[in-house]
């Protein structure tokens, strides 16, 4: 867990599953602006981007706070 705390100090958990919708520069290793993506066989890949390029990404946070991208495209 990650993020804001309460009035004990505990942290907040990660939104397992919330959807999200991010825009940026692709890198190398599935990096979008220094965060780490996951792709796997479900995602869909519209074309695949050329390196340094802008993208859409469309996931949702698994239960780490990492991102599954479900749709990837150029954009």
């Amino acid at each position: 867990t990650q993020g804001a705390r309460n009035a004990e100090g505990v942290p907040a958990r990660y939104p397992t599953g919330a959807a999200v919708r991010l825009h940026g520069i692709l890198k190398a290793g599935g990096m979008l602006d220094g965060v780490s993506l996951i792709v796997g066989p479900r995602t869909r890949v519209d074309s695949i981007p050329a390196p340094s390029a802008y993208v859409e990404v469309h996931g949702t946070l698994n239960d780490k706070g990492r991102i599954v991208v479900e749709r990837l495209r150029p954009h």
